[in-house]
């Protein structure tokens, strides 16, 4: 059932729930890869991880957040590897994957193997022997550097494109013909990819019309199963939606 819930967002390429390493019971967490992108977005703009009331809630993966963000990472995280591997004893210090390498491809040769800048993002210590026994302590403090940089990057919307009329252009609201949803209260960074995202979950979207209501921008949604739009007002009614990524937060 679950497997069919998560399809409902777009294709999966790959799923893995979450054991407890001592009883092996289920822990109700896991990952999810999609095939695109896109699709992982529908996911989160309609479960964000800041929604206390609903039983399901999303986020990007540490890895994920890495990989979109490498140029970033890296930028932040370069001067405290230098002070980490001085204050660990170790010769070199390289965070390597997604593309690049830190401090850069200037690495001892016995390093080479292990700075694969298109393989997974990883850090590689040398010399080996130096960490062998006790690996722990620089572990420790490579993971708060990432985590610390990581939380001091902004939340960036990416801008979308379309062809609709840019905001506060749209005709005036006129009652709607067909059977449709009324969204209001979203920024004027939502365009008809956002609004699509959000209603993913509820089987897809017909077709999105904006216009100008009394109060500001409303987007009419026509759902490709009109009987799910009572399912779809009550759980997105006065609800946070939006990953802080393609979708900019709000409550609708």
């Amino acid at each position: 059932d679950l497997l069919d819930w998560l399809a409902s967002f777009g294709q999966t390429e790959r799923v893995c729930f979450l054991e407890d390493p001592v009883t092996n019971e289920m822990t109700s967490k896991g990952y999810v890869r999609f095939r695109t992108h896109q699709e992982a977005v529908g996911l989160l703009a309609a479960f964000p991880d800041d929604d206390d009331e609903g039983n399901v809630q999303g986020s990007w993966s540490l890895s994920e957040r890495l990989t979109r963000r490498y140029a970033d990472i890296v930028a932040s995280i370069a001067p405290q590897l230098r002070g980490a591997a001085a204050s660990s004893g170790c010769a070199s210090l390289l965070f390597s994957g997604g593309g690049g390498c830190v401090p850069g491809p200037a690495a001892p040769a016995a390093l080479a193997e292990c700075a694969d800048e298109d393989g997974p993002l990883h850090f590689a210590a040398w010399p080996r022997e130096r960490f062998s026994a006790e690996p722990g302590p620089l572990r420790t403090q490579l993971a708060s550097i990432v985590s610390e940089a990581i939380a001091s990057l902004d939340k960036t919307p990416v801008p979308a494109t379309s062809s609709a009329p840019p905001p506060g252009q749209e005709a005036l609201e006129e009652p709607p013909s067909t059977p449709c949803i009324a969204v209001r209260d979203f920024p004027s960074s939502w365009e008809e990819k956002q609004v699509r995202l959000v209603f993913a979950l509820f089987g897809g979207v017909a077709a999105v019309r904006f216009a100008r209501g009394i109060t500001g921008r409303v987007a009419h949604v026509e759902l490709k199963h009109p009987e799910n739009m009572p399912k779809a007002v009550e759980q997105l009614h006065n609800t946070k939606v939006g990953d802080g990524d393609l979708i900019e937060e709000c409550v609708i």
